[in-house]
């Protein structure tokens, strides 16, 4: 398996950003809400630089520790104040082909810990914010999504006849502000995540 790695501007209130790798120039003008594609690199120990597309100074600074063979997933998360990185390894191993593999990811600075429900059963159970979930196994098919404040019967998020495929993995992400009426979700299946640019950053 080739190690890989994808950047996500999940911090809410924060510009558009442009990513430096090592000081080179990665991705530019990210805005809130994209998560870019899975990129070939190497092994190795990586500074990462977040910095505003209109400026010089970065907002968030942090080293990345990448494992051979492993995937990842660097989000910027929380309000621009305490934005922080977050990281995340991958599983984007074999599903069976009537199963769909799902996890979920809180990246909602003012939202409570929460509950997912998918058709009326608790799916995930108590996720802070920060925090992903353990992973799931479901029957592949279509369901309603519920996110609830743990131990709340009341939806703060609702999601129809979300298709699951089969032989797939997903992860699905909590994005926004409660505050604002900017929560929302993002559904991204795992495995068919490629680089069009195929670019490969090297230690």
């Amino acid at each position: 398996m080739n190690t890989q790695l994808r950047i996500g501007h999940f911090s809410p209130d924060a510009p558009a950003v442009d990513v430096r790798i090592d000081g080179e120039s990665l991705l530019e003008n990210v805005s809130f809400g994209t998560l870019g594609d899975y990129m070939d690199v190497e092994a190795g120990s990586y500074d990462v630089d977040i910095v505003p597309a209109s400026g010089d100074d970065a907002v968030l600074s942090a080293t990345l520790e990448i494992d051979d063979g492993a995937s990842y997933t660097v989000l910027a998360i929380n309000a621009l104040a305490d934005i922080e990185a977050l990281v995340l390894t991958d599983d984007r191993s074999a599903v069976d082909a009537g199963d769909a593999r799902i996890r979920f990811v809180h990246t909602v600075p003012d939202a409570p810990a929460v509950d997912v429900m998918a058709g009326g059963s608790p799916l995930f159970e108590n996720v802070a914010f920060g925090d992903s979930s353990s992973l799931a196994t479901v029957d592949a098919d279509a369901y309603d999504i519920d996110v609830r404040p743990s131990g709340s019967e009341d939806s703060v998020l609702r999601l129809s006849d979300i298709d699951f495929d089969g032989a797939t993995a997903y992860t699905a992400f909590a994005t926004g502000m409660l505050g604002d009426d900017s929560l929302d979700a993002m559904l991204v299946a795992d495995f068919v995540a490629t680089d069009a640019d195929d670019r490969t950053i090297t230690a």
